[in-house]
């Protein structure tokens, strides 16, 4: 227990360390507002680990070699960036902020998260994230060597096939969402998947979308396989036919678990706008009909999934990791789906007009400040409100705001805008001597020359608690 709230407090440390308060991050997002901003997290499924070309790339945050196919160093392209190639322009994405790493479970969400933030021009929150997380969380690659026989425990087991039984691998999934207790013999780290999720909302913009995909299962149902193959080895890339409804069974829970926790996590942020989704992969692309040419799990025809595969890009002829991974045609496969839904279900509807436009009028330009104390009635300190409004669109960062008096200082995103009032989204960046709560929701008004203002706590959306008169400076 005490490694858990451990873990925890450090997950919150790095969600405050990764809040951008240099000049730097900025001034670069303003000057990057023309395009959406995409985020693109996750494991070895996110990664690319199993295509063939994809490079070895040192990641200086978690400090080893992480496999991602960007598709800029070789021919290997993962399905975010796939996705990104087939609808970014359509859509106005910018090229995605590509951190996903080979082994990668959820509490090394934090330090993607953290590497993407280092890099130039990283922007103050993204409007797209996707990811996959959670099969290195419950061993599932050690699952697999114990279905294969390579590991000890299998040998001296007296048991062919699988080490671990359904009962167990279904706990850890348990695990996984926050629905069984953790047990460090059973799972990888200590975060779940709720907990990664609330903290992926973080650094979203406001009417943001993070999209989570599930995993696709690797073996072909065993009544589809060959006659062959069925009567004679029983036998599918070291996997015993007898194992197969096991694995898919698994593999059918996780995915909609996770989906479930994804729709938990839909109607947290709602308020936040900030919109949750689940992709599932498993059905689309990897098995989107009962046709064999619409299969491709391992045992199919035509399979996406690698089985046992030796051999890397650097030439290691006994390097294993990419087995059991996504190959080139699975992960084109999903990016096309991705770009698909993207299209579909990640619209700006014109209420937020489109990103590149300049959304607020003219007449709200400047810097304003209150011409008397700003009134709140539940406390005694007396302060001032100044703001400052540059030209941007919806969810970009538009503006600087201050508390002269509690020398509080924080960022302005816009979320809506009309001819005579915006809405903004308050985030304090600075607080040195009274603290000041993080995020809120600021709403301006125009009355003749001035401003009216009014505040509401992130917590107690619809109860104004702070108000005041601008003018202009």
């Amino acid at each position: 227990m005490i490694r858990t709230v451990a873990a925890l407090a450090g997950l919150a440390l790095l969600t405050g360390l990764l809040s951008p308060v240099s000049a730097r991050a900025s001034v670069a997002a303003q000057e990057r507002q023309q395009e959406r901003t995409w985020l693109a997290l996750g494991d070895s499924y996110s990664s690319g680990e199993g295509i063939k070309e994809t490079p070895a790339t040192y990641s200086p945050t978690l400090g080893r070699d992480c496999r991602r196919a960007t598709g800029e160093d070789t021919s290997a392209i993962a399905w975010a960036p796939e996705a990104h190639k087939l609808a970014g322009d359509d859509l106005g994405l910018r090229k995605p902020d590509f951190v996903a790493c080979t082994g990668a479970i959820t509490d090394e969400a934090p330090w993607q998260i953290h590497e993407a933030r280092t890099r130039e021009g990283s922007p103050d929150r993204w409007d797209l994230v996707t990811f996959s997380f959670g099969g290195n969380n419950i061993k599932f690659s050690e699952v697999i060597k114990g279905c294969l026989g390579l590991r000890v425990k299998s040998w001296t087991s007296f048991k062919d096939g699988c080490v671990e039984n359904e009962d167990q691998l279904r706990h850890r999934v348990d695990m996984l969402v926050g629905k069984r207790r953790i047990d460090s013999g059973e799972y990888a780290g200590w975060v779940t998947v709720p907990t990664l999720f609330d903290l992926v909302a973080d650094n979203v913009a406001p009417g943001g979308d993070v999209i989570v995909a599930g995993y696709p299962n690797l073996i072909e149902e065993y009544q589809r396989w060959s006659r062959t193959r069925r009567y004679t080895t029983g036998i599918c890339s070291g996997i015993l036919g007898a194992d197969v409804p096991m694995l898919r069974d698994v593999g059918a829970y996780l995915n909609q678990r996770i989906a479930d926790a994804v729709e938990a996590a839909n109607a947290r942020h709602r308020d936040r706008q900030v919109t949750f989704h689940f992709l599932d992969i498993a059905r689309n692309p990897y098995e989107s009909g009962d046709d064999s040419a619409d299969r491709h799990g391992r045992c199919t025809d035509d399979p996406w999934l690698n089985g046992v595969t030796l051999g890397n890009h650097e030439g290691e002829k006994t390097y294993t990791l990419r087995s059991f991974h996504p190959n080139q045609k699975g992960h084109a496969a999903t990016g096309q789906v991705l770009a698909d839904y993207l299209r579909d279900n990640v619209r700006f509807d014109d209420t937020t007009k489109p990103v590149g436009k300049n959304a607020i009028g003219e007449a709200f330009l400047g810097s304003w400040r209150s011409s008397a104390p700003a009134d709140q009635p539940t406390s005694d300190k007396t302060y001032w409100v100044e703001i400052t409004l540059r030209e941007g669109s919806v969810r970009a960062e538009v503006g600087d705001i201050g508390y002269p008096g509690l020398d509080c200082t924080g960022s302005l995103t816009l979320v809506e805008a009309t001819s005579d009032r915006l809405v903004l989204t308050e985030r304090i960046q600075e607080q040195p001597r009274h603290p000041c709560v993080e995020r809120g929701t600021v709403t301006l008004v125009r009355t003749g020359t001035g401003l009216d203002f009014s505040y509401e706590r992130e917590s107690e959306p619809g109860d104004v608690a702070v108000t005041a008169k601008l003018t202009k400076r």
